[in-house]
């Protein structure tokens, strides 16, 4: 499935061209939160949240985010994920 069609995870939304710096785990029902930068400005974050409670689906994601890491926001919300 294309991640940004997921019905069972919400991106935030960025504005520009940005690549993602960084991924970290929140605890408890939290999301992953994401921290972008748009080249030469300044760093944007947003929360991902996942619409279900499933523990190992949040760090199946969060380890695919982390693999995702320099690449651009665009082309990470593209991508194919499966939870599988």
């Amino acid at each position: 499935m294309i991640i940004k069609n997921s019905k069972f995870i919400r991106l935030p939304r960025f504005s520009g061209d940005l690549i993602l710096k960084k991924a970290m785990l929140r605890e408890g029902n939290a999301g992953i939160e994401l921290t972008c930068q748009l080249k030469g400005g300044p760093d944007q974050s947003g929360q991902v949240l996942l619409l279900i409670e499933d523990r190992d689906k949040k760090y199946k994601l969060f380890s695919w985010l982390l693999k995702q890491q320099g690449k651009d926001i665009e082309t990470i919300y593209n991508s194919d994920f499966d939870f599988r």
